[in-house]
């Protein structure tokens, strides 16, 4: 929230003491305060003010044009028990440095705010800086003028009419469910009058001026300056009164064409064949020459959401039984005409259930050593996304695409259970039946040994009698020599 104004020199000349004050039903005025904005020493120079109560959070806000300067000053009020609290001052809300050619006119232009309770806005309107001079003598400046659409946060949109209307003749402005609608005097370059009074609208939908319609020319006497001659506007019904050539007060009231046009809308999400799933976002497109006011969406018939302005759609499938469903959604527009997409086939595959699963290999009562391969078969709705291996309850192997791989050596040898997990996307589980599997690592090992050993043995013991037989030889050998001597 912005803080009050702090007086300097930068905001000291924009302009001085505005009184603000309410009126209750009992007809009694009570001035509430007097607000000073600025210094009021500047406060020597007319000034254009306007008031307005939001329609998005009935905040009030007084608008305030100075002569000579290019900023327009807004003022933020909110009502209370008690009277109107002062929640932000901004003297340069709409400036020429922030704002560029929206700027107000330097002079004092015409100020006009109406609530917008369709688009939720305050519409204000007033002579811009994009101005020219027609003429000197007689002196004739013209001025485009801009509409800005204030949200409640103070953000705003401009829409600019392009034709040049006298720099401080007053203006007229209404709202429809389509748009905004402009009272004014455009200038004749070749006359240099601007007696004639027109309307046009602006369509927010669209984003174009509809054209012009002439209304008739403004009253206008010898020595009369009728540009501050005021123009009498319904700020929520298209009437206008104003004083014309003849000197009477004419009234009009602005009846727009029917609409008779039911608004386009499609899905633009999920497409026709889309598998889903869980809770999804439905998008919808919609959109109508006035505008938008309702989109329903439909699930087999059955509405299941309404939105007013937004057009994602929040659907939890989960409440719907796996299968095509149809979707379709409405939209209506201001004039109450309806229009409907094309419908769109979807197929709901929610992961219901628990995968089904059993071990393949090895089989019940086998006997095995080293490194093994657990063979499963696991079935399910959706997909199996992991199988997990546990013997005798604990944890032995955790797998995602390959095959499950015991190594038994980590194991005693003796019988084991084993059991097979396998889990889907879902973290929905299923186990196997147990399989009970005889271990036997060490026995074989010792074998092996034992095999070994002998092996090694026997070869030795070979060795040992051959060498044995001969020194037997030798020995004998040795005893005949000596005999015959």
């Amino acid at each position: 929230m912005r803080g009050p104004l702090e007086r300097s020199d930068q905001h000291s000349h924009f302009f001085g003491a505005i009184s603000l004050g309410e009126v209750f039903h009992n007809s009694d005025a009570v001035l509430e305060f007097p607000v000073t904005v600025g210094d009021a020493r500047s406060a020597l120079t007319s000034a254009s003010i306007a008031m307005v109560q939001h329609p998005e959070d009935d905040s009030i806000w007084v608008f305030c044009k100075r002569d000579s300067f290019h900023e327009l000053a807004a003022v933020h009020l909110s009502e209370t028990p008690s009277g109107l609290d002062i929640d932000w001052i901004d003297p340069r809300f709409i400036a020429k440095d922030s704002d560029s050619y929206n700027a107000p006119e330097s002079e004092r232009p015409d100020l006009v705010a109406v609530a917008d309770p369709f688009r939720n806005r305050i519409l204000l309107a007033y002579q811009d800086k994009s101005y020219s001079f027609f003429s000197t003598t007689p002196f004739v400046k013209g001025a485009t003028v801009t509409i800005a659409a204030i949200a409640a946060d103070g953000s705003r949109a401009y829409q600019v009419l392009p034709d040049y209307v006298e720099r401080i003749s007053r203006l007229g402005l209404a709202v429809s469910e389509g748009g905004a609608w402009l009272a004014y005097r455009p200038i004749d370059a070749k006359t240099l009058s601007f007696d004639e009074l027109y309307v046009d609208s602006y369509n927010f939908v669209t984003g174009l001026w509809e054209g012009p319609i002439f209304l008739g020319s403004l009253y206008r006497a010898a020595n009369y300056d009728n540009r501050n001659e005021a123009l009498a506007f319904g700020t929520r019904r298209l009437e206008l009164a104003a004083k014309m050539a003849d000197g009477f007060i004419h009234y009009y009231r602005l009846d727009p064409p029917p609409d008779v046009t039911p608004p386009l809308v499609s899905i633009g999400y999920p497409v026709a064949g889309a598998a889903v799933a869980k809770a999804i976002e439905v998008r919808v497109l919609a959109s109508d020459d006035v505008g938008v006011t309702q989109v329903e969406l439909y699930v087999d018939g059955q509405r299941v959401a309404v939105n007013d302005r937004a057009r994602r759609f929040a659907w939890d499938t989960t409440e719907w039984r796996d299968g095509v469903h149809r979707l379709l959604a409405v939209a209506y527009d201001v004039a109450g005409n309806r229009g409907a997409s094309a419908p769109v086939r979807v197929r709901v595959r929610n992961d219901r259930s628990a995968p089904v699963v059993s071990i393949l290999s090895p089989v019940d009562g086998a006997t095995v050593k080293g490194a093994v391969t657990v063979s499963v078969s696991a079935s399910d709705d959706v997909g199996v996304v992991e199988t997990n291996l546990f013997v005798d309850g604990a944890l032995a192997a955790i797998e995602t695409a390959n095959p499950l791989v015991w190594e038994t050596t980590l194991w005693t040898d003796g019988r084991h259970r084993l059991e097979v997990t396998a889990i889907d996307a879902a973290r929905h589980s299923g186990s196997s039946p147990a399989v009970t599997v005889k271990v036997q690592n060490a026995r074989a090992e010792v074998t092996e040994s034992t095999e070994s050993l002998i092996r090694s043995t026997g070869a030795s013991a070979t060795v040992f009698i051959g060498i044995m037989a001969v020194a037997a030889l030798l020995l004998l050998l040795l005893l005949a020599r000596r005999q015959r001597r």
